[in-house]
């Protein structure tokens, strides 16, 4: 349900940005075709708690866990908590930015 409901977010998203002639930065996109060819085990999602939140922020601030070290522990790819990114997606998110970048020149 959460990856359709994204699915469908991305693509209004898409269609607002067409109308009004904005960049639209294929991210959604890009993150399911990562995913996609991982073909990780299929991890269950659960809606962002505050109590969830703190224990990333306890896990990496107070037992000095990596981000990329929290995702390995839930079987995660892109993301600590489905929300937030570790190293591998914030790369991705880099990425998907860069490629909408004017190229500078000299």
């Amino acid at each position: 349900a959460a990856a359709q409901a994204s699915q469908a977010y991305s693509r209004m998203i898409a269609e607002v940005a067409a109308t009004h002639s904005a960049a639209y930065l294929p991210l959604h996109e890009r993150q399911t075709e990562v995913l996609s060819r991982a073909d990780p085990p299929p991890v269950p999602y659960r809606e962002l708690t505050p109590a969830a939140g703190v224990g990333v922020l306890v896990q990496h601030a107070v037992l000095r866990r990596s981000l990329d070290s929290i995702s390995r522990r839930r079987g995660l790819l892109l993301t600590t908590d489905h929300i937030h990114q570790n190293s591998r997606g914030a790369a991705l998110v880099a990425e998907v930015i860069d490629t909408f970048l004017p190229t500078r020149s000299g």
